[in-house]
């Protein structure tokens, strides 16, 4: 799916059968390749037990995966915030909306927002984090703005933004640290196809698909640059990394992000488009904790349209915040 200022490498990794072991212990194997490492051991393991013969022959190679896993998961270190973290998540349900509507509807949904926010209030924050392209923050107005951050004076705010560089759309991670006063944005590096961008390859299909009367409108709305950048910003005694939607699946992005050692990670998405299918939050689940099982470290997933996860270092669901409008605390310590 090559386009204008992508890359090729290892992504969507969602289609391969190793997702079919995040729901066992084997996932933790992720930490070695992500889904091609588990794809892998699912594959021997099925061969073993083949037939008879392969098990006579080969039993100890899976009493070995199985040895080596008990290894990974006392020996291995596991990562994450070394002093108590306070982390609130938004987890929102606004309805799809044409390009058209959406800063209207944003705007009125800032309104909900900025009471689930207010709500957190009363609680000692560390880190405060919206679904993607939520634009929290910059629709708000100044002095709006300013009475929300007095109730938070020490907290870094993760918002979704869509920005410009060069004249060119930019789904970004907005970081404002209230204490400094100062705000950061870092870009999305694997963009989706058709969605953000349009692949060289696929491009004359698409001339058939989109009528001429609404490409060029089309081209201006889901033409997205990608922005290669550190994918973490130091806060207090942490580095905090973001995941956008689709960089969940890439393995290339999840390698990127785990060589920048983050202490915490927060996935930003917006899901609305999936309507909450059962067999969406199943694949929606899968990848999560394959993501974190490779990063070994603790992954938050807010998200619109869809549940939000928190998911430990060893790939497990620790909690789930169902579809919905809410506002969730929760603490992570070492």
């Amino acid at each position: 799916n090559y386009g204008e200022g992508t890359t090729l490498g290892l992504h969507f990794t969602l289609g391969t059968i190793g997702n079919a072991l995040s729901g066992t212990p084997l996932i933790e194997y992720a930490y070695f390749g992500g889904t091609f490492a588990l794809t892998f051991i699912l594959g021997y393991l099925v061969y073993i037990f083949s037939s008879r013969n392969t098990i006579k022959k080969y039993w100890g190679h899976g009493a070995g995966i199985v040895l080596i896993l008990i290894c990974i998961h006392y020996l291995l270190p596991t990562y994450g915030p070394q002093q108590a973290t306070t982390v609130g998540i938004i987890t929102t349900d606004f309805k799809s909306m044409n390009d058209d509507e959406a800063i209207t509807m944003l705007t009125e949904g800032n309104k909900r927002l900025e009471e689930m926010t207010r709500s957190l209030a009363s609680s000692s924050l560390d880190i405060i984090v919206y679904p993607e392209d939520t634009r929290f923050l910059s629709l708000l107005t100044n002095e709006k703005r300013e009475n929300i951050f007095s109730l938070f004076p020490k907290t870094l705010f993760i918002d979704g933004d869509t920005s410009k560089v060069n004249g060119d759309l930019v789904n970004v991670s907005l970081f404002y640290d209230t204490a400094l006063e100062k705000a950061k944005k870092r870009g999305k590096r694997f963009l989706f196809p058709f969605n953000e961008y349009l692949p060289f390859f696929l491009a004359p299909i698409a001339n058939t698909l989109i009528p001429q009367t609404t490409k060029e409108t089309y081209l201006k709305n889901h033409t997205f640059t990608p922005i290669y950048s550190d994918m973490t910003i130091p806060f207090k005694d942490l580095r905090v990394g973001t995941l956008i939607c689709s960089e969940i699946i890439s393995f290339d992005t999840l390698q990127k992000l785990k060589e920048e050692k983050p202490s915490i990670v927060f996935f930003q998405s917006r899901l609305e488009v999936f309507h909450n299918n059962p067999l969406f939050i199943m694949h929606l689940n899968s990848f999560t904790k394959i993501a974190a099982a490779q990063l070994r470290r603790p992954l938050i997933s807010s998200s619109n349209g869809a549940p939000s996860l928190i998911v430990s270092p060893y790939g497990h669901i620790v909690e789930t915040v169902p579809t919905g409008f809410s506002s969730e605390i929760y603490t992570f310590s070492k």
